[in-house]
């Protein structure tokens, strides 16, 4: 086992200007830590019981243990040691919960001058507590049952509509007991309330007894040094333990918080009161429990909405995770899953329908802001293609084309539309809502491809346009070569033709030189020297044919041979005009000598 758990106080009772009824810090800071369920357990009595000792052995991990120090304080002397009440847990094995064990003051206490802070201390426990041991020394006595029940009596001083759940089980506890009958096997205590022929105020105390306390059972607990010690303090805790009933309320289990938060409020609530002999500290406890079942169920709201939050946050971007609608439910069914024991009660209706209308802001406000991030992402996206399509623009060569592309052109102007799509995709990689960047690719698309497609049309009218103009080139060209082929034929053509008339001229010439040849060789006509000379005496157009150049026009002056030469021609000329020479240069043969000889 680990260590012993240590008591401190928790109610204290002021004096003067103080307030009356007093929480501790120090018992405040112990409850807080408890977590649910705790169990509370009060031990009351008379003074010099041995309420603090069994209190100290309740919570010892090895009950009957007497070398380790108690945890309530205990006197060896008459004189009483518990003042207000003081607290001590025991955890149970297993984690499964604490037994808050509380040790409060003596009921004849010879401090205080009358019993109000005992019925305090009492009504305190019939609102908290949910097992009750009272302690009496050696035996049973008839006054036993006048403070059972005086303690009863603190009971009816709640105001409350539901006073059964404020009914704890009782247990009588006898230390060191005188009588062996007291261990007797079978329920005293139930034997001796039940007791018939008890009347009048006795019968009284015994039905406000059984009325205050649900199950009622009489253990002992031998003294001490007794061997049978630690088997009772076994058989004791056994007994708390065996009914558990933690503190709760509308079926929900309370922390030790929020048991110092409702014990908090009670106090406060019953130091209003006088503290005279006349003590009536009515208090209403469902307000407390209440309360504090409202602080559980807000805080239980809290934590819904708090993972609600953490799973649709009003983020400092665009998300895609804000369909909330399940998630709401989700949260609503957690909740209702944690509360399931309170379910019915009309807070927790109350409670869940706040919860329910601030998811439903939450969520509506998650939109909104969810919006606003979207409304931002789409003008991002429409300045990125319209940055990119002004670009592309101004890219493109202008339309109509002037002369076709080159391949190589066109297909650099798809190249760069490509790259314009990858550039949006990058400057757009840092938005976060998809449909976004879709529809801003898909707009860019519908904006630079139908330019691109306007280019490939011009280029096809241009190459048309191109071909058209080379087939009419081509065809003007083929004409302009025909027609250079016709002049070319025909001035082939007359080249030949030429070529006949030189080589007819040559055959005549030769025909005719050959026929003067034979003419004069058979004395047809004049030899060729009279009639070079007469050519020369004459100067007739036959010169031209027959003389060289330099002889065809005479010379002013010559030497006196070419004179005398002159006269001579003159002679010739004289004596031969009887032969017909022609001017138009033409020659005849003079009549006589038309036939041969």
């Amino acid at each position: 086992g680990g260590s012993n758990p240590s008591a401190v106080p928790l109610v204290r009772f002021g004096s003067g200007d103080d307030a009356w009824l007093q929480v501790k810090k120090e018992g405040l800071d112990v409850l807080r830590a408890l977590p649910p369920p705790v169990q509370i357990v009060a031990v009351l009595g008379r003074g010099r019981s041995g309420k603090s000792t069994t209190c100290s052995h309740l919570v010892r991990q090895e009950p009957g243990d007497k070398d380790s120090p108690c945890a309530f304080p205990v006197g060896h002397t008459p004189e009483p040691v518990t003042e207000g009440a003081d607290i001590a847990a025991w955890p149970l094995a297993n984690n499964s919960g604490f037994m808050l064990v509380v040790d409060c003051e003596g009921s004849d206490n010879p401090s205080t001058v009358d019993t109000s802070q005992y019925h305090a201390l009492a009504l305190l426990v019939f609102a908290l507590a949910s097992k009750v041991v009272h302690c009496e020394q050696r035996e049973i006595p008839d006054r036993c049952f006048q403070d059972l029940a005086a303690t009863a009596a603190s009971r009816e001083l709640l105001m409350t509509e539901d006073i059964d759940r404020h009914t704890p089980d009782l247990f009588l506890l006898v230390t060191d007991p005188r009588w062996p009958v007291l261990r007797t096997p079978g329920n005293q205590l139930q034997k001796i309330l039940d007791d018939g022929r008890v009347e009048g105020s006795r019968r009284d105390e015994r039905d406000a007894i059984k009325h205050a306390f649900r199950n009622k059972k009489q253990l002992v607990l031998a003294d001490l040094r007794d061997a049978s010690y630690v088997q009772d303090v076994t058989i004791l805790r056994q007994e708390l333990l065996a009914d558990w009933r933690p503190a709760s309320s509308g079926g929900l289990e309370l922390s030790g918080a929020d048991i110092a938060a409702v014990l908090a409020e009670l106090c406060s609530k019953v130091s209003r009161w006088s503290r005279d002999t006349a003590f009536r500290a009515a208090i209403e406890p469902d307000s407390a429990f209440t309360n504090v079942l409202k602080a559980r169920l807000e805080a239980a709201a809290a934590r819904q909405l708090e993972t609600f939050q953490l799973a649709v946050p009003l983020s400092d971007h665009w998300s895609d995770t804000l369909a909330a609608e399940a998630k709401i439910a989700a949260a609503l069914a957690s909740f209702d899953e944690e509360t399931r024991s309170v379910a019915t009660s009309k807070l927790h209706a109350e409670i869940r329908m706040e919860l329910e209308k601030r998811l439903q802001e939450h969520h509506r406000a998650a939109l909104a802001r969810n919006m606003e991030h979207l409304a931002a992402e789409e003008r991002v996206a429409a300045a990125v293609v319209e940055v990119l399509h002004s670009a592309f623009q101004q890219l493109l060569p202008a339309i109509p084309l002037p002369q076709p592309l080159s391949e190589e052109g066109f297909e650099a102007l798809k190249s760069r539309q490509k790259e314009h799509f990858a550039a949006c995709d990058k400057q757009l990689g840092s938005l976060r809502c998809r449909d976004v960047k879709q529809r801003a690719t898909k707009e860019l698309g519908s904006k630079i491809t139908p330019l691109l497609s306007e280019v490939e049309e011009a280029q096809t009218v241009a190459c048309r346009i191109a071909t058209e103009a080379a087939a009419e080139a081509a065809a003007v060209a083929a004409a302009a070569a025909a027609e250079a082929a016709k002049v070319f034929a025909e001035q082939q053509q007359q080249r030949k033709l030429q070529q006949c008339r030189r080589r007819l001229m040559v055959l005549l010439m030769v025909a005719l030189c050959v026929s003067l040849f034979y003419a004069t060789a058979a004395g047809w006509i004049s030899p060729i020297s009279s009639i070079v000379a007469t050519c020369r005496q004459k100067r007739s157009m036959l010169c031209h044919a027959v003389l060289p150049v330099s002889e065809w026009f005479p010379s002013e002056q010559g030497p006196p041979a070419a004179r005398k030469n002159d006269k001579e021609d003159n002679v010739w000329h004289r004596q031969d005009e009887s032969m017909d020479i022609n001017t138009d240069d033409s020659l005849s043969l003079p009549a006589n000598n038309a036939a041969p000889q």
